[in-house]
């Protein structure tokens, strides 16, 4: 038909070309049986003599257009050759630059988790420092309750420090006075009256007291008895004699008694 131009080939069969998009054509099977079959009759050795390399079976040698086609198709296998190995340049080059991504990747996973470990460490440590703060400021408000303490109890040692700057102590511990006609030292009556019958244990006592007061005071001022030594005993109390020995009833020892009061 025209328009379609057929190409032989150095092997049969046959193939039909399209004459403007160069595509070989798909033929039915009514047209390989029938049409095909006288185009085919002549021989091998008469279609090699006849066609040569770039010449069609109907119109003899190619045309400029199908020439310049190859070319341009020649000019595009080299581009796409070109491109190709441009391709393979670059593939090459992204294959090395994967390979030291990866090696980075290995070297920066490696530094994390040594980085990890680091930060483990202080965090640890970070634990055992705020452990450390908190027992040492469990230590320090603890000083500080006790200095507290520590200072009150300075305070009321200071206030009774001056108290008993103030206080006598001979009139804290010996309460003098008298029950009319009687003279009474801590609650205990020094005498009796007929109208005021009192103990002789009490009597013995108060003077006992007085004894020990008389002792008390002359440690204090240091005075020395040239004729009596005192023995303060509570209700058994005496005078001891530093020359010769006491003897008489109670009326004398009371007498002797009275004359170390009197120095």
């Amino acid at each position: 038909k025209e328009g379609i131009k057929v190409r032989a080939s150095t092997m049969f069969p046959i193939r039909f070309i399209c004459q403007c998009c160069k595509q070989p054509l798909k033929l039915n099977q009514s047209m390989e049986t029938s049409g095909l079959e006288t185009t085919q009759e002549p021989t091998a050795s008469t279609l090699s003599a006849q066609w040569e390399p770039g010449e069609t079976l109907e119109r003899g040698p190619a045309s400029k257009a199908e020439t310049d086609t190859e070319k341009i198709h020649d000019g595009e296998l080299e581009t796409l050759q070109e491109e190709l190995e441009g391709l393979e340049l670059e593939e090459a080059r992204l294959a090395q630059e994967l390979e030291e991504v990866e090696k980075n990747q290995k070297r920066v996973a490696e530094d994390l988790e040594a980085a990890r470990a680091e930060t483990q460490v202080l965090d640890q440590q970070d634990e055992q420092h705020w452990r450390d703060y908190s027992n040492l400021q469990w230590q320090q408000l603890e000083l500080q309750d006790e200095l507290t303490s520590r200072r009150n109890q300075l305070v009321r040692a200071q206030i009774q420090w001056d108290w008993l700057k103030k206080t006598n102590v001979f009139s804290a511990t010996f309460e003098i006075r008298d029950d009319g006609p009687v003279g009474i030292i801590n609650s205990f009556r020094l005498g009796c009256l007929p109208t005021v019958p009192v103990s002789w244990n009490e009597i013995n006592m108060a003077w006992g007291q007085t004894a020990l007061l008389l002792h008390a005071l002359s440690n204090k001022i240091g005075l020395e008895f040239q004729r009596y030594q005192l023995f303060p005993c509570g209700n058994r109390s005496y005078l001891k004699s530093l020359t010769d020995d006491v003897g008489g009833g109670e009326k004398e020892k009371a007498g002797i008694f009275i004359k170390c009061l009197g120095h």
